[in-house]
């Protein structure tokens, strides 16, 4: 299980608080930053592409970090 910060919902919040979007973006000051960025469809390709079976992604939050919109993603090699 892999969950990335889901890039749709975080230009679409952008307006509404622009610091926080750019927190998620590129990280915040006791966290690494991110490197790239992933739409749900974007993940799912990657994943399908390098041989991963039953891949699925789905929008949600971690129990760690509830006020982060994330894609989360689940699958087998």
């Amino acid at each position: 299980r892999i969950s990335v910060p889901d890039m749709d919902k975080i230009i679409n919040a952008y307006q509404e608080n622009k610091n926080k979007s750019i927190e998620q973006i590129y990280g915040y000051e006791q966290c690494e930053n991110h490197k790239w960025g992933y739409t749900k469809d974007t993940l799912k390709e990657l994943f399908d592409k390098h041989g991963f079976k039953n891949v699925a992604v789905e929008q949600g939050r971690l129990p760690e970090r509830p006020e982060e919109d994330k894609l989360i993603l689940i699958c087998n090699k």
